[in-house]
Parts: C-alpha cells; sequence; structure tokens
C-alpha cells in the first residue's frame, strides 16, 4: 500500500492573525504516517498577510481524504473550512464555501492542481459597494482596481475574435469592476461602440446611462473610464471631441469628473472618472493619457504632470509566459512605484489565428489569480484590465483584497 503526497497551504489574507487551528473530522484510514492535517496543522497560527504550508501523505487505498480545519483570529471571529484534500490532484480555481460562527465575515478562494491545494482567506466585502470601506483622503492612483479591457466587447464576429467579455457592463459593476474600457466609433456626430469593426449593438447613450444608474444606486462607488476613438469615422460634421462634450452637457449634472488631476476618492464618489484616450483642443478636460504606445509597456507624463504607466502588450504567444510575466513585473513596478503615479495592467491578448481572447484568458487569468493569492499584499497593485473577467470567480475579489481599508 502505497501513498500520495500533496500539498496543503492556508494563506491569511485577513487584517487579523490567525491565533489558532484546530482540526477534527478526520478519518485515520485517509492518511498514510504522520503527514496529515490533524499532526501538523493542529494549533498552528499564522500571521495576516503570511502562509502555512505542509506535506500531507494521503493512503492511495483511499477514496477521499476529507478533514476540517476550525480557524480562530484575533478579532475573536471563528471560521470553519471542510475540504477533501484529493482536490489536490484536480484543477481549481473557485470561491470556496465557508461554515461557522462568522462564515459570512469571510471568503476563500482555492486554487488547486499538480498536488498543491491552497486556501487565500481574507475578508469579505459586498462587491457592489467595495468601495465604501475605502477612505475619502485615498488618491485613484493609490487604489487597486478591478477592471476590464474593451469592456463593451460581447459580439465576436467571425472567429470570436472580437469578443472580449462574457457580462454587460452593469454585470460587471456588481461584480466589482470600477474601470472600463470604452471604444467609440464617430459616425453622424454620436458614438456607437465597436471592437475594431465590430459593432456591440451599443451606443454611448446606453454606457452613461449604466453607468448614472449603477452610480445613483450605490453613491459610494466610482467608475473610470477610459474612451478612445475606434474604427473609421464617417458622415461627421465636428470633432470626436466636441461630440464627447455634447455628452457631457446632456449627462446629468456632476456625473463626470473632468480635471486633469488625480481626484482623492471622497471628491469623486458617485462619478465617472475621464481618462482621455483622444485628442482635444486646449483648455483640456479628463486625465489626459492619449500619448499611448501600441503593444508596449510604457510611461508618459502628461502636460499636468500625471505621470501614467501602462503595460499592454496585447500581441501574445500561446502559452501566455512573456505576458504573464509582464502583468507580473507591471504589478511589482505599481507596488514600489511613486503613490501619485497612475498604473494601468492590460491582462489582454490575442494570438491570431490561433487564440481568441475567451482562449488566451482560460490560460492567463487562472494563473494570474493563483500569483494573487500566493502573494497577499496590501501595497497598491493598480488598475487590472481583465478580458472575461468573470472566470474564475474569486480573481475580481482577490484583486480588491490588496485595497487598505479605512
Amino acid at each position: 500500500m502505497g501513498s500520495h503526497a500533496m500539498y496543503l497551504k492556508i494563506v491569511n489574507n485577513t487584517n487579523f492573525d490567525i491565533t489558532k487551528i484546530t482540526v477534527s473530522e478526520i478519518l485515520n484510514s485517509d492518511w498514510d504516517g504522520f503527514s496529515r492535517p490533524d499532526r501538523n496543522f493542529q494549533d498552528v497560527s499564522i500571521k495576516s498577510l503570511n502562509a502555512h504550508e505542509e506535506r500531507e501523505e494521503l493512503n492511495s487505498a483511499a477514496q477521499s481524504a476529507y478533514y476540517t480545519l476550525h480557524l480562530a483570529f484575533s478579532n475573536g471571529q471563528r471560521i470553519d473550512l471542510r475540504n477533501d484534500q484529493y482536490d489536490a490532484q484536480g484543477t481549481s480555481n473557485r470561491i470556496y464555501g465557508l461554515s461557522g460562527p462568522q462564515a459570512s465575515s469571510f471568503t476563500a478562494s482555492q486554487v488547486a492542481g499538480d498536488a498543491h491545494n491552497t486556501f487565500s482567506i481574507y475578508e469579505s466585502v459586498p462587491t457592489q459597494t467595495w468601495m465604501q470601506g475605502l477612505a475619502d483622503s485615498k488618491r485613484l492612483t493609490e487604489l487597486t482596481l478591478p477592471g476590464t479591457h474593451d469592456s463593451c466587447a460581447q459580439i465576436g464576429g467571425h472567429g470570436n475574435f472580437a469578443k472580449c467579455q462574457g457580462l454587460n457592463l452593469i454585470e460587471q459593476f456588481h461584480r466589482g469592476v470600477r474601470f472600463i474600457d470604452i471604444r467609440c466609433r464617430h459616425y453622424k456626430n454620436a458614438f456607437t461602440i465597436h471592437h475594431g469593426i465590430i459593432y456591440q449593438q451599443l451606443n454611448f447613450n446606453d454606457v452613461i446611462t449604466i453607468c448614472q444608474k449603477f452610480l445613483q444606486n450605490y453613491p459610494s462607488e466610482c467608475i473610470v473610464m477610459s474612451v478612445k476613438e475606434e474604427h473609421d469615422p464617417n458622415h461627421n460634421t465636428q470633432s470626436f471631441e466636441q461630440t464627447f462634450q455634447n455628452y457631457v452637457h446632456n449627462s446629468p449634472p456632476n456625473l463626470w469628473y473632468l480635471q486633469d488631476k488625480i481626484p482623492q476618492l471622497g471628491n469623486v464618489r458617485g462619478k465617472i472618472v475621464l481618462l482621455r484616450r483622444f485628442s482635444a483642443k486646449p483648455p483640456s478636460f479628463g486625465i489626459n493619457v492619449n500619448q499611448w504606445d501600441d503593444n508596449a509597456t510604457f510611461s508618459h507624463t502628461n502636460a499636468n504632470g500625471i505621470t501614467y504607466s501602462v503595460q499592454d502588450l496585447y500581441k501574445v504567444d500561446t502559452a501566455g509566459n512573456h505576458k504573464l510575466q509582464q502583468i507580473k513585473d507591471q504589478m511589482i513596478a505599481a507596488q514600489n512605484g511613486p503613490a501619485d503615479t497612475l498604473y494601468l495592467n492590460f491582462t489582454s491578448g490575442t494570438n491570431i489565428p490561433w487564440d481568441t481572447p475567451k482562449g488566451f484568458s482560460n490560460n492567463i487569468n487562472p494563473r494570474l489569480n493563483h500569483y494573487l493569492v500566493d502573494t497577499p499584499s496590501r501595497k497598491r497593485a493598480g488598475i487590472f484590465a481583465l478580458d472575461f473577467c468573470e472566470e474564475p470567480d474569486c480573481l475580481i475579489p482577490q484583486i480588491i483584497s490588496y485595497n487598505t481599508w479605512g
């Protein structure tokens, strides 16, 4: 009778120490030797933003290997986590159910595969109102924001190479997205929403209305909106800038933040903050990020002294290893860079004709989530612009967890 070596890791991504772990509901016949949770996790403590990992030896004849961890925190709260360690033989990136007295106060993300089984535990935050707990004095550049690339691109065209999202805007906002990337074709003095040549059956009025209604219902939140001209203009008698200003003029009062300086969160709750990726005549408006290098990682400083650093390498190899490293490097740069620099990190990519945005996100999103789980922090990590942001379901909560509350 042999055994299988599999690793169990608990990441304490909360603001409280885990003062004691106790283990129960474990069968002797499922395990081999002394490498088992009731021996190597019993009475373990884990400091905030730290982890504990042990090798577990599973009896090869067992069909399952269940155990329950009881976690006690330094603030007096307690939760229970019951799991089958054989999950380590499969592949999983998901929100994992908890029980116990304060289970609703915490969330667990599970990353499993390659003989490893990892749980990240963090405080639960309602994704519709997650910005409510952030200090008004925080500048937008000091926040970690989940966002989407080509946020309205749900129609893919031939081969689905234009489809970047599985959720519509309001669904994204309810999931916690606070940065959106809007691509507008200038047509007949109006904006239609495009990804390349593909019309997304949506117009800019629709986008503004969706944002306005969400912010009306959740006034603690703000939306950072990048606006860029897309596809060929046609049948216009005015500039792109003038058409945009018409939309602003017809919007509800005080919906837009249009200054070219980084605001404090308290000044933009309930507002859309414009990142302007189109040219404008003086006096300019919006945070000007119009100087944008193609398929590159770059930094620029605009005329008003705002520095923005962007990783937007969208031409990728199928393996995605280089792109993943670029995402990690940009995240590390954000964590260690000046607090007043705006960091944007696009996780999106395609490799025509092999990888659609969906195919590439299936590769990169779980790997990014795994990296976030393994590197808990409260350091600002910048803005993440995701494709298919809902997969895996724990990715957005994991990004949100990088913020400091209060």
